[in-house]
């Protein structure tokens, strides 16, 4: 009875009962995050402060009592799943989990304001800590199953975004110390020291060019507009990563969203596969041999089908 109850509880929380009380339960805690992050935005309108400030005071103590039993619910029914099972290190484990730090942001900051006297901690650090309410917002994680498919995503290219977050240190590192040793005779008030010149680094490779930091000489303007075309390449490999990711995701999801009796591979379907493949490969997403080994993929896979639903037919 009471682990039913628990479990019970833990699918309606997290969206999974599919019942009318789970959809009203997950459309409220919603409409509340949404609320709650509106509250925040319209609270640093000083007009708007002025007239409703005490009506968004009572709304974030409702809220705050709402989410805290909230909180603690998951606490309590977080041990349905099997990886939390036992009683003590599951409810650990979960804790530090990313959605369940989320759902503590969201309800600290509120809390330490209430609970510490006011001469105790500086009153303008306890605005910026009830302003990191606004991590509310995160909470839709938990009812938003597209996000599950952007970890999965970011999961599977991992080794790949890792490669290129290196690459773009060591750019930069580089990057630095050349327009130091090129630009410190000229400008020794830019770029006095090589973690100075970093600055410049950062906002060149990321192509934003603030223009509080420039070169002046001709070697450094050289140098400059070299790194700033590297940086655009740069920053393009991660993109096209993340976008093959999600076309793959995607594309392994509606296989397996395929009736069992539909065959895997079709004519019109693998003319379709290999339009969308030469669309990436146009934009620059895939690679002309990346497209040539997923063509032949695709084509060689509906050969053996072919043959099998052949041999099939022959035996019968």
């Amino acid at each position: 009875m009471h682990n039913s109850l628990k479990k019970r509880v833990h699918d309606i929380l997290e969206n999974e009962s599919g019942d009318f009380l789970g959809w009203t339960v997950t459309i409220f805690l919603i409409l509340l995050i949404v609320l709650n992050v509106l509250l925040v935005i319209f609270e640093t309108v000083e007009g708007v402060k002025a007239q409703y400030g005490e009506l968004f005071w009572k709304f974030e103590l409702f809220s705050l009592a709402v989410f805290t039993v909230e909180y603690g619910v998951r606490l309590w029914a977080c041990n349905a799943e099997e990886r939390y099972a036992h009683p003590l290190k599951g409810r650990l484990l979960y804790v530090i989990t990313p959605l369940a730090l989320v759902d503590l942001v969201a309800i600290l900051p509120t809390w330490i304001t209430l609970l510490l006297p006011i001469g105790l901690v500086d009153f303008l650090a306890l605005r910026v800590l009830r302003l990191v309410r606004v991590f509310r917002v995160f909470k839709l994680g938990h009812y938003n199953h597209s996000l599950t498919k952007v970890k999965r995503v970011i999961s599977a290219q991992k080794r790949e975004l890792f490669v290129v977050a290196f690459v773009a240190f060591v750019v930069l590192i580089v990057a630095s110390c050349l327009m130091y040793y090129v630009e410190n005779p000229a400008q020794p008030d830019s770029f006095p020291n090589i973690p100075a010149a970093m600055w410049w680094g950062v906002e060149t490779l990321t192509t934003i060019g603030y223009g509080d930091v420039v070169p002046i000489t001709p070697m450094g303007k050289l140098t400059g507009s070299l790194i700033a075309l590297m940086g655009v390449a740069l920053f393009a490999i991660p993109a096209g990563i993340l976008s093959f990711g999600f076309y793959e995701e995607f594309h392994t999801h509606q296989e397996k969203d395929k009736p069992a009796s539909q065959p895997r591979f079709q004519c019109t379907s693998i003319a379709d596969e290999i339009k969308k493949a030469a669309e990436l490969r146009e934009n620059g997403i895939l690679t002309q041999r990346e497209f040539e080994d997923y063509k032949k993929q695709l084509l060689s896979s509906a050969d053996v089908e072919h043959h099998g639903n052949l041999d099939n037919d022959r035996s019968n």
